[in-house]
């Protein structure tokens, strides 16, 4: 297949990396040579005597996709209360007067959410 002869035609980072998860935080680590010993000492074990995988750089990235989430989920909240408002046909220029259970409701979730993110 031409999709599977131009993939082995190209080399790319994908080809040589790995993720890893639930990586340990804090500051007295040193984590660039903590994860190169891990993969080599993992790559001595499976080849036993074969070439030993070279680590050539570490790099740290963060996954951003739970706080793309909340951040999600807060517009959708604001957009609920917005919507309500309309509905009920408040008037927003003075937003610490609405008094209504349901806004409420909506402004503590929200508020809850910011805390997470």
């Amino acid at each position: 297949m031409i999709q599977n002869e131009s993939d082995e035609d190209t080399v790319s980072a994908s080809d040589y990396s790995i993720m890893v998860k639930n990586i340990p935080t804090g500051k007295e680590i040193d984590y660039e040579e903590e994860l190169k010993k891990i993969f080599k000492d993992a790559t001595e074990k499976a080849r036993s005597g074969q070439e030993v995988l070279e680590v050539k750089k570490i790099t740290l990235v963060y996954d951003i996709e739970e706080l793309e989430e909340k951040e999600h989920e807060i517009n959708g909240l604001i957009k609920k209360k917005q919507k309500y408002l309309r509905d009920n046909q408040y008037e927003t220029n003075n937003p610490n007067a609405i008094t209504d259970q349901a806004v409420i409701e909506i402004d503590r979730e929200i508020k809850h959410l910011h805390h997470e993110v």
